[in-house]
C-alpha cells in the first residue's frame, strides 16, 4: 500500500536530490552532460568566490529580517484579530488579502509604486522629501525588498498564529484574571507557551521559504543593482542557465541545502 507513495517520493525528491549532488561533484556544463569529476573542487572555488559569500551573506541579512518581522507583526494583529469587536471578520479578510494576489501581479504593482515617478515618490515629495531610487540603489533595492516580502508572506504566519490563538482555552485566561494576572502576565505564561509547537512549526517553515524564495527577488530587481540583491536562489539560476554552469548552480544548491539543515538542527536543540 506504500509502494506508489515511496515510488513519487523517489521520482520526484530522491532522485533529483542524488542527481544534483552527483552534479556538484562533475565540471557539467549545458550540451556537455558527461563532464569529468572533479570532487571538492567546485565547492572549494565557490566557498572562495566574493559573489557567492556575499549573496549568502545578503540573503541571511533578508531571511532574518523578513521572518522576525513578520512573526512581531502577524503576532501583534493576529492578538487583535482574535478579539471580538464589530468588523472583525472584514479585519481578517483584509489581513490576508495580500496572501491571495498572484506573486507576478504583487512584484509588477509594486515595481510601478516603488519607480522614482511611482506613488511612493510623489507623496514623499509631498511631505517635503526628495525622490528616491528605490530599485535602483544598493541599499534601497534589499530593503525595498525586504518591505515587499513581508507584506506578502505575513499572511500565512498570521493565519497560523491566529488558529493557535483560538485554540487556547477561555477558561485559562479566566483563571488568570481571577488570581490577578496582568495582561503582560497572561500572554507570558498561558499564550506563548500554548502557541510554542506552531511558532517552531512555522519559523522552520517560513526560513526555508524566504531563504529560498526565488520569484519575489528575481522579479524586482533581478539580482541588482549589481549584485546587491543577487541571492543564492537567482545566482544558481543565472550560474546554471545563464552562464550554462549546471555543475556550479548544483553546488551552490548544496550548500544552500546544508546552511538550512545546520539551522534546523540548531533550532530543534535550542527550543528544547
Amino acid at each position: 500500500m506504500v509502494l506508489p507513495s515511496l515510488f513519487f517520493l523517489g521520482l520526484w525528491s530522491i532522485y533529483p536530490l542524488g542527481y544534483n549532488l552527483w552534479l556538484s561533484f562533475h565540471k557539467v556544463d549545458i550540451g556537455h552532460p558527461e563532464g569529468p569529476f572533479v570532487g571538492l573542487d567546485q565547492y572549494i572555488s565557490l566557498l572562495s568566490d566574493i559573489e557567492v559569500l556575499k549573496s549568502f551573506y545578503s540573503v541571511t541579512i533578508y531571511t532574518i529580517t523578513v521572518t522576525v518581522f513578520q512573526f512581531i507583526l502577524a503576532l501583534v494583529l493576529a492578538s487583535i484579530a482574535n478579539l471580538t469587536f464589530k468588523g472583525r471578520s472584514l479585519f481578517r479578510i483584509s489581513m490576508v488579502l495580500a496572501w491571495a494576489i498572484p506573486v507576478i501581479a504583487a512584484a509588477n504593482i509594486w515595481k510601478f509604486m516603488l519607480w522614482r515617478e511611482g506613488v511612493i515618490n510623489y507623496f514623499l515629495m509631498i511631505w517635503g522629501f526628495e525622490p528616491v531610487s528605490w530599485l535602483e540603489n544598493s541599499t534601497f533595492a534589499l530593503l525595498s525588498i525586504i518591505i515587499v516580502s513581508l507584506w506578502k508572506t505575513f499572511p500565512f504566519v498570521f493565519i497560523c498564529i491566529l488558529a493557535g490563538l483560538q485554540s487556547i482555552p477561555e477558561y485559562l485566561y479566566e483563571a488568570a484574571k481571577i488570581d490577578g494576572a496582568s495582561m503582560t502576565q497572561r500572554f507570558l505564561h498561558i499564550t506563548l507557551p500554548n502557541l510554542k509547537t506552531i511558532l517552531s512549526t512555522v519559523i522552520i517553515l517560513r526560513v526555508i521559504f524566504i531563504f529560498n524564495w526565488f520569484e519575489m527577488p528575481w522579479l524586482l530587481t533581478k539580482g541588482g543593482p549589481g549584485t546587491a540583491t543577487t541571492f543564492p536562489s537567482i545566482l544558481i539560476y543565472l550560474r546554471a542557465f545563464l552562464a550554462y554552469s549546471l555543475s556550479e548552480g548544483a553546488a551552490i544548491s548544496m550548500l544552500c541545502m546544508l546552511i538550512l539543515l545546520i539551522f534546523i538542527m540548531l533550532f530543534f536543540k535550542l527550543s528544547r
